[in-house]
């Protein structure tokens, strides 16, 4: 898929090689294409791969199969699909939570600021329920809005998380994920695993995982209020 990919970036105009002319091409603030073009759903779904987004990768190669069917780009975005659903078992493979909650997934950090600790808590209990580790950490200064950073080795993790966790948010709807960089130590210093930045944009749906546990924790005091 990666020759592909380069040969796709070079005619939009993101790579400079012979047989191609040259042009810019619209993207976004995180870096994506934009366009809804079969070159540019192809180059964008290789995009979303190989930054770990599997699930937005797989919608946008779907989108090159079936609305772009004599499209040169179809076979191999059937190929792209059948490996991403490949890659999917590889990881459900080494993802099984054994009896004492242990699981392959790093420990979660989730940051933010004191006024979104609700949330926070609510997301705490999901990934518990799921026998994932995961640690609250009030910060003021934290940014206020949701995001997934993670350590270069764990670049396929946070994107897989960045999936997850949008599928137990109302809002946002779609989790940007970034490299921490030198800021992962500064912000939660000797964790060496995975950081979710909650914002007060981020709002968790009453059918996600553990909210069950948040009805229980109500009857004890603690405050629980979809808005």
């Amino acid at each position: 898929m990666r020759p592909v990919l380069i040969a796709a970036l070079s005619c939009l105009g993101l790579l400079s090689l012979p047989g191609c002319g040259r042009r810019s091409q619209d993207v976004d603030g995180a870096g994506l294409l934009e366009g809804g073009t079969d070159l540019v759903l192809f180059a964008r779904a290789s995009q979303h791969y190989f930054r770990g987004s599997l699930s937005r990768a797989e919608d946008d190669f779907n989108r090159v199969i079936y609305s772009f069917e004599d499209s040169r780009l179809a076979d191999d975005a059937r190929l792209a699909v059948r490996r991403i659903e490949q890659d999917r078992l590889e990881l459900t493979s080494t993802d099984t939570v054994s009896a004492n909650g242990d699981a392959s997934w790093p420990v979660i950090a989730l940051v933010g600021q004191p006024g979104v600790s609700a949330t926070m808590e609510r997301l705490r209990l999901a990934f518990v329920s799921r026998g994932i580790s995961a640690e609250v950490i009030e910060d003021q200064g934290a940014p206020d809005m949701t995001v997934v950073l993670y350590p270069t080795a764990l670049e396929s993790r946070a994107g897989e998380l960045a999936d997850t966790l949008e599928s137990w948010l109302t809002r946002p709807a779609d989790v940007p994920v970034q490299r921490s960089g030198t800021i992962h130590e500064t912000i939660v210093p000797g964790h060496s695993g995975l950081l979710v930045v909650v914002g007060r944009d981020a709002n968790v749906r009453q059918t996600a995982p553990g909210m069950e546990l948040v009805h229980e924790a109500d009857t004890t005091g603690l405050e629980w209020m979809i808005p």
